[in-house]
C-alpha cells in the first residue's frame, strides 16, 4: 500500500519487540531523536515490524499501519524499503535485525537503535555473539542508550563513541502520557469512580500468576469478607479461550466474576467482584483506579512486563520473584513502594491475609 507514495512524507519504519509489546516505545522515536534530526518537522506515518497484539491495537487507534512481517531475510526486506522508501529505520530496545540493518545500509536508510539497553550479562556480549553481530551493530547510524552503563557497553560491540547517545528510557514518558490520558468519565472507568473497596489491578497476567492469584484472592474473601476487595483482572492474551477458562476458574474458587463490557454496560461494579477485562489497549487507564497493581509475567521464565505504568499512576506493585531481567523492577529495589512477592509470602497470605 505503501508503493507511489510521495517523498513530501516522512515514513518511520520500526523493528518492535513482538514478545514484550513494544508498542509505544516504537512510537517514541519520534520524539526522542536527536534536535538535529529532520524528524520533528516532517509529517510522518510509523510502519512496524512484526509488532504484538498490544502495538496493533495501538497503531489502529493513531490510525496507523501495522505490518506484520516476514523473517530476517535481507532479498524480501529489500523489497520492503524499496516499496515503503523510509526515511529512518528505527529498532527499539534490543532488537536489530542484521539484514533487515543491511538491506537499509544498502539503500542509503539511516538506521536508529532507540531505547537501547545491553544488560551486563547479555549473551550479545559474549565472544561469539560479538563476532557475529558487531558488523551489524557497527553499521548503525546511532545508538540512543537509556543509561550511561549501557552506552559504555555498546562499545564492545563496535558501536563507535560519537554514533552513541544518552536519551534516557522512553517508555517512561510513554508510560506517564498514557496514565495522564486517562479520562475518568470514560464509560469502562466511570462505574468504579467512588467505589467502596480497594481494588487490585493485576495486568499482563499469565496462566502462572492466575495459579497464584485465583486461590489467594479466594482466601482472601473467606477471611476478610468477600466485599473487603474488588479485583480488576487484565489476563495477557483476552482471546475467548483463554477468559471463559478464566472464568471457570475464579467460578469454581467461589469469586463473583464480570467482564469489564458488563460492567460497562450496566454503569456499577459491586464491591468484591472479579472484574475481567475482556480487551486490550485499556490497561494503563485502568490502573488510575486501583490501590495497589499485581503486574504479571514473574512466576513464569518469559520475563516481568511493565512495572513503569501502575507506578507511574501511584500504585504500590507487587509482582512475582523471577525479575532479574526487568530493569524497572531491579531498579526499585531500594524504592519504599515495592513489593516482591515470593511463593513464602503468597503461602502466609493464605494463612495471614493481612
Amino acid at each position: 500500500n505503501y508503493q507511489g507514495r510521495g517523498p513530501h512524507r516522512l515514513e518511520l519504519a520500526c523493528g518492535t519487540d513482538s514478545q514484550h509489546g513494544q508498542g509505544a516505545a516504537a512510537l517514541a522515536p519520534r520524539v526522542h531523536l536527536p534536535r538535529r534530526t529532520p524528524i520533528h518537522s516532517a509529517p510522518h506515518d510509523v510502519v512496524p515490524c512484526r509488532p504484538g497484539r498490544a502495538a496493533r491495537h495501538d497503531c489502529r487507534r493513531r490510525g496507523l499501519g501495522a505490518w506484520r512481517g516476514m523473517w530476517d531475510v535481507r532479498a524480501e526486506l529489500g523489497e520492503l524499503l524499496a516499496a515503503v522508501r523510509p526515511t529512518v529505520l528505527a529498532f527499539t530496545r534490543t532488537e536489530v535485525w542484521p539484514a533487515l540493518t543491511s538491506a537499509a545500509v544498502a539503500g542509503g536508510v539511516p538506521t536508529v537503535l532507540c531505547a537501547a539497553t545491553l544488560s551486563p550479562g547479555a549473551r550479545r556480549r559474549r565472544p561469539l555473539a560479538r563476532r557475529i553481530l558487531g558488523p551489524t551493530f557497527a553499521s548503525l547510524s546511532e545508538v540512543l542508550a537509556i543509561s550511561a552503563a549501557d552506552a559504555e557497553r555498546f562499545l564492545e560491540l563496535g558501536v563507535t563513541q560519537d554514533r552513541i547517545g544518552v536519551t534516557g528510557d522512553p517508555s517512561v514518558d510513554s508510560a506517564w502520557t498514557r496514565v495522564r490520558a486517562a479520562d475518568p468519565q470514560a464509560s469502562y472507568l466511570r462505574p468504579f469512580a467512588a467505589h467502596p473497596a480497594p481494588i487490585l489491578v493485576a495486568g499482563s497476567t499469565w496462566r502462572s500468576d492466575e495459579a497464584v492469584l485465583i486461590p489467594t484472592l479466594a482466601s482472601l474473601g473467606a477471611r476478610l469478607g468477600r466485599a473487603a476487595l474488588t479485583t480488576v483482572l487484565a489476563p495477557h492474551e483476552p482471546t475467548p479461550r483463554h477468559l471463559e477458562r478464566l472464568e471457570r476458574e475464579l467460578c469454581r474458587a467461589g469469586l463473583v466474576v464480570q467482564r469489564l463490557a458488563d460492567v460497562e454496560r450496566r454503569g456499577a461494579v459491586e464491591a468484591g467482584t472479579v472484574v475481567v477485562v475482556d480487551r486490550v489497549g485499556v490497561l494503563a487507564p485502568l490502573y488510575t483506579v486501583g490501590a495497589v497493581a499485581y503486574v504479571g509475567g514473574g512466576f513464569h521464565g518469559a520475563g516481568l512486563h511493565s512495572v513503569i505504568e501502575p507506578a507511574a499512576a501511584g500504585l504500590p506493585v507487587v509482582f512475582g520473584p523471577r525479575h532479574t531481567a526487568a530493569r524497572a523492577a531491579g531498579g526499585a529495589r531500594g524504592a519504599r513502594r515495592k513489593l516482591q512477592c515470593h511463593p513464602s509470602v503468597v503461602r502466609s497470605a493464605h494463612g495471614r491475609p493481612n
